[in-house]
């Protein structure tokens, strides 16, 4: 369980990069959109068919960090605790697109992209479920959505961060041994590590892995990188 919560918390900070990736896509593309469209420089099929995939592995994204934190802190972290403003409806976008194959963006006026309801859809028990989103256009939704996503996600971090395990001598000397088995290192390389494997172990104790110091600050940056573009929201 260790050496999987290990590997998790490993990937959150990637997740975060994914996630402001994405993001960034969809703020791009939604800019362009406007601009062909106030150029009257038609058509936008393909920009619009982007702006759907974006927002499809955007909330992809999100779900995966929330996954992610959950497994590698061993710590419950609710839709609405993720975001209470859109929490559900984000949730919602995303079990739509995910397992419904729902294309989600179904409005557009003024060069800007809308979602509107009500949005239906039938659950895994044959449950019809509704939803009326929000009311802003996609930009403004992602926006203000990451804003609070990401301000929600520091604080469980600061707080349960600690619970991320960080490798120690112990994985690394396991490494070392797991890649003795590996077809993608050469014999040279596998020699080299069976020779020097007690002097790149004992090199380990001046070398601090903190992992929850690096996704805090991946955090703070994808924070910054949505306060910059928040005045476009």
């Amino acid at each position: 369980m260790r050496n999987h919560r290990m590997a998790v918390g490993n990937g959150l900070k990637g997740k975060l990069g994914e996630f402001q990736f994405f993001l960034s896509q969809i703020l791009n593309v939604s800019a362009l959109i406007r601009a062909k469209n106030e150029a009257e420089d038609y058509p936008l099929n393909k920009e619009i068919d982007e702006l759907g995939y974006y927002f499809s592995a955007f909330m992809n994204s999100v779900q995966s960090i929330k996954d992610a934190a959950e497994t590698s802190m061993n710590v419950k972290f609710s839709w609405s605790e993720l975001s209470f403003s859109y929490g559900g409806f984000i949730r919602y976008c995303r079990n739509a697109i995910t397992h419904d194959g729902s294309s989600i963006i179904n409005a557009f006026q003024g060069g800007h992209h809308y979602i509107i309801g009500p949005l239906r859809r039938i659950s895994n028990k044959g449950k019809v479920i509704e939803f009326d989103p929000p009311k802003d256009d996609v930009v403004t939704i992602v926006i203000n959505f990451s804003s609070e996503f990401l301000l929600n996600l520091e604080r469980l971090v600061c707080e349960h961060g600690k619970e991320i395990p960080s490798p120690n001598k112990d994985d690394l000397a396991q490494m070392l041994e797991d890649s003795q088995n590996s077809d993608f290192i050469s014999d040279f390389a596998k020699e080299l590590m069976v020779q020097n494997k007690d002097e790149v172990i004992s090199s380990f104790d001046s070398h601090i892995i903190d992992k929850y110091k690096e996704i805090n600050e991946k955090i703070i940056s994808v924070r910054e990188f949505v306060n910059l573009h928040s005045k476009y929201a």
